[in-house]
């Protein structure tokens, strides 16, 4: 009979996660300086959204101006103690100077999802959206009214 050890997946740590988002980055083309952003500070808004001609936009609502990883990893600590899948995922970059990114975790894989190495996903797009940034709190809840009634009149027409 042939003994194969059994190998367990060997645990990512946020320095090993972060230097493979670095790594991405790098491959991308997307600055290697990153700003983290938690899920209250930003929209993604598809291109459908402004018409077939439109592009991607990324809404920030007052984004921070420096680099945040010890909430980041601390978030990430706590994720992967659970037994979490996490996603570090850049969503749009500043010309040369940084990438805006987020992390996000949950218990289960979303269905269908590839690509995942440890309990960790990295995520780089080929290309950025357009950023908008507001500081204005009117603005920032009239963009979310908008894109929940969009998403709001797409799902009826799919229903139909």
């Amino acid at each position: 009979m042939n003994n194969v050890p059994h190998h367990a997946e060997t645990p990512v740590n946020f320095d090993h996660a972060l230097a493979s988002l670095q790594t991405c980055l790098s491959a991308s083309g997307w600055p290697g300086k990153i700003v983290w952003l938690n899920k209250t500070q930003f929209i993604k808004l598809p291109a459908a959204t402004i018409g077939s001609k439109g592009d991607e936009r990324l809404i920030l609502y007052r984004p921070p101006i420096a680099m945040q990883d010890g909430l980041v990893r601390s978030e990430f600590d706590h994720s992967r103690a659970k037994d979490w899948i996490v996603r570090l995922e850049a969503l749009g970059k500043l010309g040369d100077q940084l990438t805006y990114a987020c992390l996000n975790s949950s218990a289960e894989s979303e269905q269908g999802e590839m690509g995942i190495a440890n309990g960790v996903k990295v995520l780089v797009a080929a290309y950025s959206p357009k950023i908008i940034i507001t500081r204005s709190r009117l603005i920032w809840l009239a963009m979310r009214y908008y894109l929940r009634n969009w998403e709001e009149r797409r799902d009826r027409a799919f229903c139909r």
